[in-house]
């Protein structure tokens, strides 16, 4: 589940708020235009960025302080 996710870089807000649920066994996409925040989103799911401002939960465990058991 992903909660009111926000980075910013600067002035710029790369990904404002996103909220997503997605279930086990579910396959999804991310579909949008040149710089619409899809790297960034997949950045932060997996580390390489950290958020601005949200959450998301992994199987109960937060980004923001359970990544490596993620």
């Amino acid at each position: 589940m992903i909660k009111n996710l926000t980075k910013t870089f600067g002035n710029l807000k790369a990904i404002n708020h996103i909220n997503l649920s997605i279930k086990e066994g579910e396959v999804f996409a991310i579909l949008g235009h040149n710089g619409a925040g899809k790297t960034t989103l997949i950045n932060i799911l997996t580390g390489m960025f950290s958020t601005t401002s949200g959450d998301a939960i992994v199987y109960g465990k937060s980004i923001l302080t359970d990544l490596e058991y993620i």
